[in-house]
């Protein structure tokens, strides 16, 4: 079930101007010129006082005047900089009834939406329309490495892949961490694809944890090489791991951060 916080902007303000300072500094996002009858947003993101990592979901939709009708949408993600530009249009008349940018964060249990809105936005006037800054937090505790310890999250697969709607979350319980790192996992999808689970081996080294992820039975998931540093040196805190695989389950450019707990069903761990 998601869960829905929502801002609506009345007025903007000078930490507006700020962004668009912002955006015209950013190779990544460059500034963006209105065509006419079209409406140009862009805002900046950040997650825990950061820009998001992995990159955030961001939907931006206007909807036009009651009298003339007519709506327009563009997903993306957010870039490095935690910054998102779009251009939507055009449209008739002079404005658009509103303009919505909902940003979704994922982690194991449930997708988390932050929606803010602008009404009686005026088309084109040659600059973008700049919204106040999305801050974001973590609902769960980023995960912490050790034995007995279980976590999970959201695998976020890069935009260029378009892949819409899939929703993958993956769960470690982690039994062994000491001659080397053991334990389980299992992979669970929105869809209606069955859960792919088994288990893992693999080494801790200072910069992290480099697992082998076996499905059990073997399936066209093939093995999954996972590699996740440490957030900071001597911490035991996990940054965001990268996934990579030969088999059906992974795509290119795959990435992953844990949270405390684990919100899948648990498996029995191996006999010896």
């Amino acid at each position: 079930m998601a869960h829905y916080s929502q801002l609506r902007v009345v007025t903007l303000g000078a930490a507006c101007v700020a962004l668009l300072v912002l955006g015209c500094d950013n190779p990544e996002t460059p500034p963006i010129e209105p065509d006419q009858g079209s409406v140009a947003v862009q805002g900046v993101v950040s997650e825990e006082g950061q820009p998001p990592d992995p990159r955030l979901p961001v939907t931006i939709q206007a909807w036009g005047a009651l009298q003339t009708g007519g709506t327009d949408s563009v997903r993306m993600e957010t870039d490095s900089a935690g910054e998102y530009v779009a251009q939507l249009g055009p449209f008739s008349g002079s404005m658009v009834d509103s303009v919505r940018v909902r940003v979704t964060q994922s982690d194991c249990g449930r997708e988390t939406i932050t929606d803010l809105r602008r009404e009686n936005v005026a088309l084109s006037s040659g600059e973008p329309l700049v919204l106040p800054d999305v801050t974001l937090s973590y609902r769960l505790p980023e995960a912490q490495f050790g034995s007995g310890a279980a976590m999970c999250g959201s695998i976020r697969v890069p935009s260029t892949q378009g892949v819409d709607g899939e929703y993958v979350r993956l769960a470690l319980w982690i039994d062994q961490v000491t001659d080397s790192v053991r334990g389980r996992w299992r992979l669970n999808y929105s869809t209606s694809v069955g859960d792919e689970y088994g288990y893992f081996a693999g080494v801790e080294t200072d910069a992290g944890l480099t697992l082998e992820l076996t499905p059990q039975p073997e399936s066209s998931c093939g093995t999954i090489d996972l590699a996740v540093p440490f957030a900071e040196e001597n911490s035991a805190t996990l940054g965001v791991g990268e996934l990579a695989s030969a088999g059906a389950c992974v795509l290119p450019g795959s990435v992953v951060r844990f949270f405390e707990g684990a919100e899948l069903g648990e498996l029995v761990p191996a006999v010896e």
